[in-house]
């Protein structure tokens, strides 16, 4: 990498001091990061201006998420569902646009379960 990638490195260390596992490669010419912070798995894209674009952080237990998204998925039919992942995707600049993305299975059936960040829409998709 040249300069730009040391001033992501940089930044991502300033974003989360505590990353282990630096994983970076590109991917549709932006560099990418993956990472774990906190025990958590964390991906990162970056673009030039070694400003982060998005960031998925994935988690393994509806305890870990915010209230009003336990008390979202928790009325939604999947409720009973196993969870095998939980994403929080986020936008840098849109953070309207961010969402909640739940992996949950019964018997031999997969969904996935989208909810916004404020917990108010929630959409689902068969996987």
């Amino acid at each position: 990498g040249g300069i730009g990638t040391e001033k992501i490195v940089l930044e991502l260390k300033k974003l989360y001091p505590d990353a282990r596992f630096i994983d970076w490669e590109y991917d549709d010419g932006f560099l990418t990061a993956d990472f774990r912070s906190n025990g958590l798995k964390v991906d990162m894209k970056f673009d030039d201006n070694c400003q982060w674009i998005t960031k998925k952080t994935k988690y393994r237990k509806l305890s870990q998420q915010p209230n009003n998204i336990q008390q979202a998925f928790k009325q939604t039919p999947y409720a009973t569902w196993r969870i095998d992942d939980i994403e929080f995707i986020e936008f840098y600049l849109f953070p309207e646009k961010d969402y909640y993305k739940f992996d949950v299975t019964y018997r031999d059936l997969d969904m996935e379960v989208f909810i916004s960040r404020d917990g108010s829409q929630v959409n689902h998709l068969y996987d």
